[in-house]
């Protein structure tokens, strides 16, 4: 399944390439958001794109082509008897069930609000309106787990100058909204947070920023340490040796985080029993302040 569309807003995809799922302005996204609200505002029909995912389904040429469906209700879809787009041989057709429900199949809409830069780039960020509601923040107690990190459970410092240093709450429940800011010296050479986390930074989900790179990727633990290098990962992510927001949802295996209004990206996180939130940092000094941990109460 490729991108999707729906109400104005554009949906996470699959990528192809590197077959997971980031949340990525490309030209599809552009393209099938400029699609679906010229339609929508013309024919008053939603639009919904697909990819077909069988070689059965490619054309005489060999190329893949992307079908669409359209619906006035949102509920009930038609297919259009020409494809969307027909794409270059080297975009690998495969099938998704697992991004959203169609005939039979289900999974997870992920929304997002395009937004325009100063510069005219594009980015993505949480529509507002579609935000989950949470409850209260909760009081978490706050453990170091290595000698360079300190703080309680609104404020937690990394002082790791040439090593790796984290620290950790607990408690942390599992569906869950975590909103804070951060603060990285210029010379860091990574930091994050590792989300649904056991023991001393073991399991879990690893949230890594490299603001040299200007580079953000999801991971697993390696021994107590950072994880690889992975190809589930945003590129091209400025002001990560300044201070930017984080607002992060957890609910169920899905993590969808929203970096500074401006950028997104989302994976799924495998370890359901894992409830400790670790703050981490290799070679440099970060704050992490204004920690709020509320359970989601949808």
């Amino acid at each position: 399944m490729s991108v999707t569309t729906l109400a104005g807003y554009s949906l996470q995809y699959y990528s192809f390439i590197t077959s997971d799922t980031p949340d990525i302005c490309s030209r599809y996204v552009v393209l099938l958001l400029f699609f679906q609200m010229f339609h929508k505002q013309r024919h008053g029909m939603g639009q919904l794109i697909r990819l077909t995912g069988t070689v059965g389904e490619l054309t005489s040429d060999g190329r893949v082509p992307i079908k669409r469906l359209f619906s006035r209700d949102l509920e009930n879809w038609e297919e259009a008897e020409e494809p969307f787009l027909v794409t270059d041989p080297s975009f690998n057709p495969n099938i998704c069930p697992h991004l959203f429900e169609w005939n039979g199949w289900g999974g997870n809409l992920v929304f997002r609000e395009m937004v325009q830069h100063e510069d005219g780039s594009l980015g993505t960020k949480f529509p507002p309106e579609m935000i989950p509601t949470s409850g209260a923040p909760l009081d978490l107690p706050f453990e170091s787990v290595t000698g360079g990190a300190s703080g309680n459970g609104k404020t937690v410092r990394i002082s790791a100058p040439s090593s790796f240093e984290t620290g950790m709450l607990t408690g942390v429940p599992q569906n869950v909204r975590i909103t804070l800011n951060v603060k990285a010296n210029t010379n860091s050479s990574a930091f994050g947070l590792r989300m649904r986390g056991s023991g001393k930074y073991e399991a879990g989900c690893e949230l890594r920023f490299e603001p040299s790179r200007q580079r953000v990727q999801f991971d697993t633990p390696h021994q107590g340490r950072m994880g690889a290098e992975s190809d589930s990962a945003i590129l091209d992510v400025e002001g990560l040796d300044r201070s930017f927001t984080l607002d992060i949802f957890l609910k169920d295996d899905v993590v969808d985080v929203c970096i500074d209004d401006r950028r997104t990206i989302v994976s799924r996180c495998w370890n359901p029993h894992g409830d400790r939130l670790f703050f981490f940092a290799q070679d440099g000094e970060v704050t992490f302040e204004s920690v709020e941990i509320r359970p989601l109460t949808e």
